[in-house]
């Protein structure tokens, strides 16, 4: 099934492509002195090639993925300090308080999301071929099984979740039914999905599914679980 999957870059912003470092060795011709003198005066006054950090988005990463581990409520600060070797400070500078911090988990999961949906939209992939896109998506966020997805991450403590989490797992969530139901229908009407209740219970089905899936997979210690569920909800999925 993974064979046809979309890229996943799910929190993996691409570093800038940095220009190869400036070669100091010397030509094998031979120059005259005033030559390498001036060559090498140019090498010295040329600006030095740099990254730039971009600490918030690192911040976001790190956080995302020892929320999925671990769970929301058990993340500290002292957590992404440690693992990205910056002081405290520097996260509190960006997120003054730990509800800030996870809206914007949540947030920026969502705006990747929708920026997936849309490659899968313009690759004018088949419904089916959505699908497993999708349950691959899950398998990519899943890290071989250690993890869980974020909306679960948060979820875990939801009788005590912050109001402003709460609302943002939910627009997480209802973006995710809602593009299940787009895609499920356009695959009824094709003749490639098989019908099952209504679209909203398929697509309640299939996420739920996915999000148990993950758990029992991390409780038991091995990812064939999960992959075991999605092959046969894939086949339940598919029409014969």
């Amino acid at each position: 099934m993974r064979g046809g999957s979309v890229g996943c870059p799910a929190h993996q912003a691409s570093r800038p492509s940095i220009p190869e470092p400036i070669s100091s060795s010397p030509s094998k011709a031979k120059q005259p002195p005033s030559i390498w003198f001036l060559t090498i005066f140019n090498l010295m006054a040329r600006p030095k090639l740099t990254y730039k950090r971009n600490t918030k988005a690192e911040i976001i990463k790190a956080a995302t993925v020892i929320a999925q581990t671990k769970g929301f409520h058990a993340l500290t600060y002292q957590d992404l300090a440690d693992k990205l070797k910056i002081r405290k400070a520097s996260i509190h500078y960006y997120f003054p308080n730990k509800v800030d911090l996870g809206v914007d988990i949540l947030e920026s999961t969502g705006v990747w999301f929708n920026g997936w949906c849309q490659e899968l939209q313009e690759k004018k992939f088949p419904p089916l071929k959505k699908i497993e896109a999708y349950f691959n998506f899950f398998h990519f966020i899943s890290g071989k099984g250690s993890r869980i997805c974020p909306c679960g991450a948060f979820s875990i403590v939801w009788p005590i979740l912050p109001g402003k989490l709460q609302k943002a797992v939910r627009r997480l969530t209802v973006s995710q039914i809602k593009w299940l139901k787009a895609t499920l229908h356009e695959g009824r009407v094709s003749g490639d999905i098989v019908k099952m209740g209504t679209l909203d219970e398929q697509a309640q089905i299939i996420l739920a599914s996915l999000q148990g899936g993950l758990q029992t997979s991390r409780t038991q210690g091995d990812p064939r679980y999960f992959e075991e569920i999605t092959r046969h909800l894939f086949n339940l999925l598919r029409r014969r």
